[in-house]
């Protein structure tokens, strides 16, 4: 009698055999094998159809949108998010198109409902406020660094020295609370680790951080009035990243080979890859400084400064530069 303890038979645990028995389980479990490897390839190939289809779609209208095809390119965009109507990527795509055609209202709409898509979280908020800024409404932008500086204080993210330098920088676009502005940027730079501490490869990415916060705290004295100590900064910015990009790639002009078209990976683009543009980020300085230098008669200088910013981003640099 068998024992009620056993446990049951199973494929893994076979009886013995009978002498002279053909049993040849692995011939007869590959079949079943294969089935399921058949299926789960069949699967994930169903998942991407989809994927590709919308990438499709997107390549298509950033192709026509370059060739200045503007409807065609509108409709090849909107059969993209028809595959992907929760990508906030893709909203913000016909947010930046709208906002280019001069129809604010509606890009300011796909804007906040790719904020609503991705969640209001830092990297999306700075996305958000990127937008704003870029679209003029710098107040509006400030609301949403507050947002940021607020998530960094309860969760460390991003940084206090990013968060703090992120609101005083968006304070000082704005032209609003420029004396908490200076607060702000003051506490970001007391915040900030010394290179000493850091490892070697943190060192260039630490040195740009500082520079950009000296630009900040620079720029907030030059709309002061303080010239003769915003130049201090602005001088002390410039050395740093000249000094980044020549550790890093042997020489200053090498700076543009950093930049990536965003557009161009907008279907594998994170909010982090967004923001990313080095050579923007450094012409910003470089004209900054050049304004500052223009305000105490340095004629010549300002001259080669605004030279340097044109070319990292191939024009003039204007008040839209920030």
């Amino acid at each position: 009698m068998d024992n009620p303890h056993d446990p049951p038979a199973s494929p893994s645990r076979p009886s013995a055999a009978a002498p002279g028995a053909d049993v040849r389980p692995a011939r007869r479990l590959r079949p079943w094998i294969w089935l399921v490897v058949i299926a789960f390839l069949g699967s994930f190939a169903l998942a991407q159809i989809p994927r590709e289809i919308g990438r499709w779609h997107l390549a298509a209208a950033l192709k026509l949108r370059d060739q200045g095809q503007k409807d065609p390119a509108n409709e090849q965009l909107l059969a993209a998010i028809a595959w992907f109507p929760n990508s906030p990527l893709l909203l913000l795509q016909r947010a930046e198109w709208r906002l280019e055609d001069g129809q604010r209202e509606e890009a300011f709409a796909d804007c906040d409902r790719m904020l609503e898509l991705g969640g209001e979280t830092p990297s999306w908020l700075q996305v958000h406020g990127q937008f704003l800024q870029n679209a003029g409404e710098f107040v509006r932008a400030v609301a949403d660094w507050k947002k940021i500086e607020r998530f960094s204080q309860r969760s460390g993210i991003p940084s206090r020295a990013q968060a703090l330098n992120g609101l005083a920088y968006a304070q000082a676009l704005a032209g609003i609370e420029l004396d908490e502005a200076l607060k702000n940027v003051n506490q970001s730079l007391e915040l900030m680790p010394a290179e000493t501490s850091v490892s070697e490869k943190k060192h260039d990415s630490l040195r740009a951080e500082r520079a950009a916060i000296l630009d900040t705290r620079g720029w907030i004295l030059h709309l002061q009035g303080h010239d003769d100590q915003a130049i201090v900064d602005m001088d002390d910015a410039v050395g740093g990243i000249d000094a980044k990009a020549k550790g890093s790639s042997g020489s200053e002009t090498d700076q543009e080979a950093e930049t990536t078209p965003r557009a161009k990976s907008l279907a594998d683009a994170t909010p982090q890859t967004l923001r990313v543009d080095p050579a923007r980020a450094n012409a910003v300085i470089h004209y900054h400084r050049a304004l500052v230098l223009a305000a105490l008669d340095r004629t010549e200088e300002a001259s080669a400064e605004r030279s340097r910013a044109r070319k990292l981003i191939g024009r003039e640099p204007d008040e839209t530069l920030f």
